[in-house]
């Protein structure tokens, strides 16, 4: 499916709180390869990508997933197959 743009209702709804705290080494060295990412996602076809390439995805979208979580949930809600595949715990 072709990437979409959904532009946001004029109202702005509340989705709770959502902390922060500082990120683990390993989580900043997955930050640290977003722009490796974003090649990879922007260069893919129909086709999934490579067992290594989706690993790097999964981990680096599975990290952004958690420590985003209430801003995550309502990401993820209208990108239900894509949540899928991440398959994050």
């Amino acid at each position: 499916m072709p990437a979409r743009i959904v532009l946001p209702g004029q109202a702005v709804t509340p989705l709770g709180i959502q902390g922060v705290r500082p990120m683990a080494a390993e989580e900043r060295a997955l930050a640290a390869r977003e722009a490796e990412i974003d090649t990879l996602l922007a260069a893919r076809s129909e086709a999934l990508p490579g067992p290594e390439a989706a690993a790097l995805v999964r981990a680096f979208h599975c990290g952004w997933q958690r420590r985003q979580g209430v801003i995550a949930a309502a990401v993820l809600h209208g990108h239900r197959a894509f949540a899928g595949w991440l398959g994050c715990a």
